[in-house]
C-alpha cells in the first residue's frame, strides 16, 4: 500500500494510507483495516483505493448466482465514499440470500456493518516522504 500510494504522491495526488480501526459495539467485533485514499478539490472528494477489494467478499460455499457476482467484483476498488457504500448495501444482501439458501448464517465479520467499519470507521492517515534521489558523486580526477 505505501508503494502505491508513494507512486500516486509522485505524480501530484494527495494520497496516503489509512488504517481504520474499530472497538467491539452493537454485536461488532473489534477490528482494523488498511487502505488508501486520495483527496481532490482540496480535500472536499475524498475516492478510496482498496488493493484487496474482492476478497473481503468471499463466503463459504456460496450459491451459484453469488459466485457469478463475486466474479464481476474487481481485485482492486477505485471509487467514491458514495459508490462504496451503495456497493457494501448491495453485496451484503447478495451475501445474506447466498448463506441462507446454503442454510448457514452470515459470519459476524460479513455482516454489513463490519464491513462498513472498515473503509468508514476513524483512520489516521499516514504518508512516507517522497525519497529525494541522492547525487551521485562524481568521479574523482586524479
Amino acid at each position: 500500500l505505501r508503494c502505491t500510494a508513494a507512486n500516486l504522491r509522485s505524480m501530484g495526488y494527495n494520497a496516503a494510507v489509512c488504517k481504520s480501526r474499530w472497538s467491539q459495539s452493537k454485536g461488532i467485533s473489534k477490528g482494523a483495516y488498511a487502505y488508501i485514499d486520495v483527496l481532490l478539490d482540496a480535500g472536499s472528494k475524498r475516492v478510496i483505493i482498496d488493493t484487496d477489494f474482492s476478497s473481503q467478499f468471499v463466503i463459504a460455499r456460496p450459491s451459484d448466482e453469488y459466485q457469478a457476482i463475486l466474479a464481476e467484483i474487481p481485485p482492486v476498488f477505485v471509487g467514491s465514499e458514495d459508490e462504496l457504500h451503495k456497493f457494501l448495501h448491495l453485496i451484503s444482501l447478495a451475501m445474506k440470500r447466498s448463506l441462507k439458501a446454503q442454510s448457514l448464517t452470515l459470519p459476524p465479520w460479513r455482516r454489513p456493518d463490519y464491513l462498513t467499519a472498515k473503509w468508514f470507521s476513524p483512520y489516521r492517515r499516514t504518508t512516507n516522504p517522497l525519497p529525494t534521489p541522492t547525487p551521485t558523486p562524481a568521479p574523482s580526477r586524479q
